[in-house]
């Protein structure tokens, strides 16, 4: 069950700033959560304040192999738990009119299902709304969808009860579904559990999986996929499945468990992400057998791994032969998320949940500073490495939204807080944000800062290298010791005109010991005030440029990066700062 609720106008007394839509949802638990829609960082939901009660509906439903009603000191437990959320609203603020409460599967499918909702309604003074399976699919596919920039693909969301499948497809901000909005199938992990704690043999959960095989298949052609997912479907392309809810959560952090790279340096599992290979690993027996000492698997869900194992395998064999280049994607969004999500307009909907998060600590010049940036960034066609990240602009902007931030602490640590601001720190909680970006802003930032780590931060700065290539490493440490030229020259955050320009070139050098060596070329031209950090700046990128600094990692041995060289020329004109 899910409570959502939302404030007032800015000038009310007691408000929240047209801030907190609030969620109680009742699926198997019971989750509340005020967030935080104003502008400018809608994009990325932001939490104020969330909980979960430890109330498990499904469960209270089978106390045995056979179903009741939810006991009165069930509904009793509910209802005293709303009571308290809605007195933590009221202390945040947040008007009781703007209440939400959403029902799910397991009170859809209560035996008491009604006498439940009438109590609910009776003590906390607010209807509840009791979503049919259809529209549950809908709201949690715009919460996969909130989850990330963009979306296309097939989606799967693992509840307690049951489990929806439905196919999304996003373009500025419109969300693309199937017309027959979503199939539930009633095999949650709790739900798929029973089922497995019902079969007396190896036989009858051999039987089991192919009958959950056989249905997701049936859904599938059910589903009406659009022609752009079934050209992604074939062999030879990649097909992109996006998963959320609590079991597939599980599931996700027992993958990063048993990662390639060791310890996995993002903790955060919304988009993380995984080929086919690694998402149906052979080991599967292995992680079945794990227990409640992995991170962020509680002694529940590792009782439900076995279930969980039982539900990849089957939609691993109803995906067969497509799912093998199949990549597959972790969301955090569910319910919650899909809700607020749709209170969006397209145009915020549709806007970068990187830029969002960050641009609340843009510097006043920021656009010029990007700019700045991007003419340091030679893309002629002689250029020998690919500069195209996933998402250049996205990535150049967050970065010079962020270069200052980490200005205030002292000069030991603003590189180490600064590699840390995307996992554990500033960004931490911003939802939407892939872990390639994280990773990619984080070393962005951290040589921003001129790149020294204490011993300690060494293995995260490795992990998160291994994670984006050496390639992409190198030219994430390229465009850090740009900003942190930029920053030393512009310590406001405000460009002066004239003060600094930036010419570059990728060159050939011709004649001498580096004959034939390809170079980026830059030629700095600094009026007379920013002149000493410029040179200072020049000195820093030609040692980044030297071999023995290109990067390479556990997982690709080969250096990677390109030699630099510099030549700062004196200008005139000083005006005053845009």
């Amino acid at each position: 069950m899910l409570l959502l609720t939302w404030g007032g106008k800015a000038n009310e007394p007691g408000s929240l700033h047209q801030r907190a839509p609030k969620l109680w949802a009742f699926s198997n638990g019971i989750r509340f959560s005020i967030a935080d829609l104003s502008s400018p960082t809608a994009r990325v939901l932001p939490t104020v304040y969330q909980n979960r009660s430890g109330i498990s509906l499904y469960d209270a439903q089978y106390p045995e192999k056979m179903k009741v009603p939810i006991p009165q000191a069930i509904m009793d437990e509910v209802v005293a738990a709303l009571l308290r959320y809605q007195t933590i609203s009221d202390d945040f603020g947040v008007y009781r009119k703007h209440f939400k409460i959403i029902a799910t599967e397991a009170t859809r499918t209560a035996l008491n299902s009604e006498e439940f909702l009438n109590l609910v309604q009776e003590k906390t003074n607010v209807k509840v709304d009791l979503l049919p399976k259809e529209q549950e699919g809908q709201i949690g596919a715009l919460g996969i969808a909130s989850s990330f920039e963009r979306i296309e693909g097939l989606l799967m969301d693992l509840g307690g009860g049951s489990v929806q499948i439905t196919w999304v497809e996003s373009f500025q901000g419109e969300i693309k579904m199937s017309p027959c909005g979503s199939v539930s199938l009633p095999y949650g992990a709790a739900a798929l559990m029973q089922e497995l704690n019902n079969s007396n043999s190896s036989a009858e959960k051999d039987r089991l999986r192919q009958k959950l095989t056989a249905e997701i298949v049936q859904a599938l052609e059910r589903l009406e996929i659009s022609k752009t997912l079934r050209d992604y479907a074939k062999p030879d392309k990649s097909l992109q499945i996006f998963l959320s809810g609590g079991g597939f959560r599980g599931w996700g952090y027992v993958l990063m468990s048993a990662h390639r790279i060791q310890p996995y340096p993002i903790p955060v599992i919304n988009g993380f992400s995984v080929s086919s290979h690694e998402f149906m690993p052979v080991n599967v027996p292995q992680l079945s057998e794990l227990d409640s000492s992995t991170f962020r698997i509680s002694s529940r869900r590792s009782s439900q791994i076995p279930a969980i194992t039982c539900l990849v395998s089957a939609l691993s064999a109803a995906l067969s032969p497509t799912i093998s280049q199949a990549r597959f994607h972790f969301a955090q969004g569910g319910l919650k998320e899909g809700w607020l999500f749709s209170l969006l307009p397209p145009s915020v909907r549709s806007s970068s949940p990187l830029v969002a998060a960050t641009l609340p600590y843009a510097a006043p010049s920021a656009a010029g500073l990007v700019s700045l940036v991007k003419s340091a960034l030679a893309s002629d066609a002689s250029t020998p490495l690919d500069w195209s990240f996933q998402n250049l602009e996205v990535l150049l902007t967050s970065a010079v939204n962020l270069m200052y931030v980490h200005a205030s602490c002292p000069k030991d640590i603003r590189a180490a807080s600064a590699l840390h601001s995307t996992t554990t720190g500033l960004l931490a909680g911003a939802h939407g944000i892939s872990h390639t970006d994280r990773a990619l802003l984080g070393l962005v930032l951290f040589e921003r800062w001129r790149g020294e780590l204490p011993p300690i931060d060494v293995q995260l700065h490795s992990g998160l290298q291994q994670i984006v290539g050496p390639a992409s490493s190198f030219l994430a440490a390229y465009v850090g010791k740009t900003l942190y030229g930029l920053g030393d020259v512009f310590p406001a955050g405000r460009v002066r005109n004239g003060a600094l320009a930036i010419e570059t070139a990728w060159v050939v050098v011709e004649g001498g010991k580096r004959h034939g060596e390809s170079l980026l070329r830059l030629e700095l031209l600094a009026d007379e005030l920013a002149l000493g950090a410029v040179e200072r700046w020049a000195v820093d990128l030609e040692k980044l440029g030297k071999k023995k600094n290109w990067v390479r990692t556990d997982q690709d041995p080969d250096a990677r990066g390109f030699k630099i060289e510099c030549v700062v020329r004196k200008r005139s004109a000083v005006t005053p700062a845009s």
